[in-house]
């Protein structure tokens, strides 16, 4: 196939909308992954004031004659968790913050104070980062198959729209399991627009420079951060739900995105779409002002080459202990019909291993089990992607408590990804 994109200008019109189309999301991805720490961040607070008559001992209600000289022998301390009353100098009552709590700013400044997410509940913020990275696992183990059984723009267009409208829904939220909900299938939906618009740029452009759609991804996300600290900033005095709304509004373009992305050539040629992807190639050839014909050419020669012309062209051995499987020699090619049943190179592209059609979804997916070095690659793929997300998480997290100023510190961490990508950008080419 990358003889046919070479064919069409690698660099022409066509792969130039293509190309921004798909980037354009990593900045949506960016602001709801991180967006908590604006829209939940901590105000001080302390103890409502209760009255007098409310407050309680341990064992009953305080002596009437601690109640006629209240003023005078009795103080009371609110803190940020509970209330303590002091005799002098004895503490004789102690108490939770039975009347909710008085926040420095508007309680609708943050998600925290609104729900009042503090002290035996401060733990339920971070909670909801935990859900969304959860969400984001679950998006990413099932996307994966979805885009291979229905194509990569159909997911891609539904995810980042389904995004967008659960983005609007989180600011209507009216309490935390609400929220949390909402967190999670943000999560998940993260993972498809990512996912999708990643296949769909690497198999964009041609094998030898597709470092280049992981390395400009590299540089969004940053951005993103960049982006999302300033809007914060200007909605700093308003409430949440606004800030919210403002950074799901940003994704808005989503619901014109799919007049504009079009379908991965590559998915249609390995998926028998053979006359929608020889109209996409026309479609790009037009775009581009190039001659489709030598393009089209050069994909039915592709395409003529993964298939044998004559039983004569292909030697298979079938096993006799099993109908299922089957070896023999063959030319190198990246996947073969034979028959009832499908062909993958195994090795050094000398044998091959069959199996039913019908079954070859199942026994793909079984080769992460079955195959010693493609379980220990996957396992090790897997556990990078979890340390490395909550990793970074944390230090997101953490990175406005460096200075007195969460902007300042948030700005702070936006150096630090664009020095990381510049280095991204410059080591895969060494």
């Amino acid at each position: 196939m990358d003889a046919v994109f070479a064919a069409l200008g690698p660099r022409e019109r066509y792969q130039r909308i293509q190309f921004f189309v798909l980037l354009a999301p990593y900045l949506d991805c960016t602001l709801h992954v991180v967006s908590f720490i604006f829209i939940g961040i901590s105000i001080p607070h302390k103890c409502a004031v209760v009255p007098y008559s409310s407050l309680r001992k341990a064992k009953g209600t305080l002596s009437g004659s601690a109640s006629k000289n209240f003023h005078t022998n009795l103080s009371v301390t609110y803190g940020a968790c509970d209330i303590k009353v002091f005799n002098q100098s004895e503490k004789i009552y102690e108490s939770a913050c039975v009347n909710g709590y008085d926040y420095a700013a508007p309680k609708e400044r943050s998600f925290v104070s609104e729900w009042d997410l503090v002290c035996d509940k401060s733990a339920l913020p971070e909670v909801s980062q935990t859900v969304l990275v959860s969400g984001m696992m679950i998006g990413a183990l099932l996307f994966g198959f979805l885009l291979d059984m229905f194509g990569r723009r159909p997911l891609f267009v539904v995810c980042h729209v389904l995004y967008f409208g659960v983005a609007i829904v989180t600011a209507l939220m009216p309490n935390y399991a609400s929220f949390v909900c909402m967190r999670f299938l943000q999560g998940a939906l993260q993972q498809g627009i990512g996912l999708s618009s990643t296949i769909m740029l690497l198999e964009l452009i041609p094998t030898e420079r597709r470092a280049l759609a992981i390395q400009a991804s590299s540089l969004v996300w940053p951005i993103g951060l960049l982006v999302q600290v300033y809007v914060c900033y200007l909605c700093k005095d308003l409430s949440w739900r606004y800030i919210q709304l403002v950074l799901a509004g940003i994704s808005c373009y989503s619901l014109i995105q799919f007049r504009f992305v079009e379908e991965s050539i590559r998915w249609l040629s390995a998926n028998n779409k053979h006359e929608e992807a020889e109209k996409l190639i026309e479609k790009a050839a037009e775009a581009n002002g190039v001659d489709p014909d030598t393009a089209l050419q050069l994909y039915r020669e592709e395409q003529k080459k993964l298939l044998p012309n004559s039983q004569d062209e292909v030697k298979i051995l079938r096993n006799e202990k099993s109908d299922d499987n089957c070896q023999g020699e063959l030319m190198p090619r990246e996947s073969l019909v034979v028959s009832d049943k499908v062909c993958d190179p195994q090795g050094d592209e000398t044998e091959t291993t069959c199996y039913p059609l019908d079954t070859a979804g199942e026994m793909k997916f079984s080769a992460f089990f079955k195959n010693r070095n493609i379980f220990i690659i996957t396992a090790i793929v897997v556990y990078t992607w979890f340390s490395d997300n909550f990793a970074y998480v944390g230090l997101i997290r953490l990175s406005p408590f460096l200075v007195n100023d969460i902007y300042l510190g948030f700005v702070l961490g936006f150096l630090v990804e664009i020095a990381a990508a510049i280095v991204f950008i410059i080591l895969p080419n060494q």
